[in-house]
């Protein structure tokens, strides 16, 4: 998992996980740690324990689960605090946690039991959730987020690789934005090995002041249903990136606009063999795009499609 560091839009370092453990730790990447690297230089430094790391956008606070469990840390020192469950105080299990714009809420995909169905649902969770907070209900709450109604969920659906819109809007006490998603009705166990197919949808929420998610309409932005993961807005809201998927097995990285349109493939296997992509992340200036072949990092630059090795 990689992400790329967004203070005032000034390209920073990538955080990024090295190494994991046995390979029954799929989904959690067990047993990772944690780094940054300077693209620019190649500058390389150990951060902590731990793996899926992602940026806040304002580049402050990181989101990362180790050994399973949420946890989020200044993203200059790494002092992790970790998220738990509000009114019980267990840790949190998590995948693919992201910072909202504001900073004040995580969105991660975590388990559920519906109508008898094991699910991964989309989770929208308090970063102020941690044990201290954990009976306090002004600052720690969890959604889960249904879509029943929205998106024809009856139970037997999952919403896997959720992230934000790049900005919240004040609507009185409360904030509006979209969360971005793909939706599937294929098992647990094929979403881990990444052969869910499924289309990729935006919803709105509303946060109220103490972090309770209200839902609001879904939209479907592919209508193509297809092997979709880790779809990312781009810091301007413009573009969306996203990982698709093909019979092959083979991965290519798409830009696609914010409604879905015009999807271009800017990273293939040209036609013939096998390739892998992982964990697109625009740069704050969205002129890059950094991600993983699961061994390396590299970066192609949105305008030119230079492809170069960051690691």
């Amino acid at each position: 998992s990689i992400a790329e560091n967004s203070p005032a839009l000034s390209n920073g370092p990538i955080i990024f996980q090295r190494g994991f453990a046995a390979a029954a730790d799929i989904p959690f990447n067990q047993g990772g740690q944690l780094y940054k690297i300077d693209p620019a230089s190649g500058t390389e430094n150990s951060f902590g324990a731990g793996s899926q790391p992602n940026y806040s956008i304002d580049g402050t606070i990181i989101a990362f689960i180790d050994s399973t469990h949420l946890f989020v840390t200044s993203a200059s020192t790494f002092n992790p605090a970790g998220i738990v469950i509000p009114q019980g105080g267990s840790p949190i299990n998590a995948l693919y946690p992201k910072v909202s714009p504001d900073n004040s809420q995580v969105v991660f995909q975590g388990f559920a039991s519906v109508n008898s169905n094991s699910l991964y649902k989309t989770f929208i969770i308090n970063t102020a959730c941690t044990s201290s907070n954990a009976y306090d209900t002004s600052v720690c709450n969890k959604t889960v987020l249904a879509f029943h109604g929205n998106i024809g969920d009856n139970g037997t659906t999952s919403s896997i690789y959720p992230s934000w819109y790049p900005t919240l809007t004040p609507s009185g006490p409360n904030r509006t934005g979209k969360i971005l998603f793909v939706k599937t009705s294929d098992s647990q166990s094929t979403v881990d090995a990444r052969n869910a197919t499924g289309d990729i949808y935006e919803t709105d929420v509303t946060i109220a002041t103490n972090g309770v998610v209200t839902e609001g309409a879904s939209t479907n932005l592919t209508n193509n249903p297809a092997k979709y993961s880790f779809p990312t807005y781009s810091h301007d809201g413009t573009r969306i990136a996203v990982v698709k998927t093909d019979a092959g097995g083979s991965d290519s990285l798409y830009i696609m606009n914010s409604n879905g349109s015009s999807p271009v493939s800017i990273v293939n296997n040209g036609g013939s063999g096998q390739i892998t992509v992982l964990d697109p992340a625009w740069s704050p200036d969205d002129a890059r795009i950094a991600f993983s072949d699961s061994i390396e990092l590299f970066q192609i630059t949105t305008g030119t499609l230079q492809i170069s090795p960051v690691t």
